[in-house]
């Protein structure tokens, strides 16, 4: 599906729909040209695809590369948590002890 995009937001912006880069801007606090660095980033990545229409740059996401980001981590996710946990381990045994609270008296 794709369409002009005027008016949707990032959150609408879905795979293959397109979106061109003024929409991209409104709901940041950033110029155009930093919101075409940011898109040029995205698109090396190979997250985005961008078109040219006269003198509009129509951008589409290609989510299939997430589903690589996303294989790719949870290789790791069970490696991560175990090394979170033993942090969090290792934070407990630091912290003093806690008072129950109770005073004498």
């Amino acid at each position: 599906m794709s369409g002009h995009g005027l008016g949707r937001s990032r959150s609408n912006a879905h795979d293959g729909q397109t979106i061109y880069l003024n929409v991209f801007s409104k709901p940041f606090d950033l110029t155009l040209p930093a919101i075409s660095k940011h898109l040029k980033v995205l698109e090396h990545a190979g997250l985005i695809v961008r078109g040219r229409h006269a003198q509009y740059r129509p951008c589409s996401l290609d989510a299939s590369r997430l589903g690589e980001v996303s294989s790719w981590t949870e290789q790791y996710r069970p490696i991560w948590e175990a090394r979170f946990d033993r942090m969090d381990g290792h934070i407990k045994q630091l912290q003093p002890p806690r008072k129950t609270g109770k005073r004498n008296g």
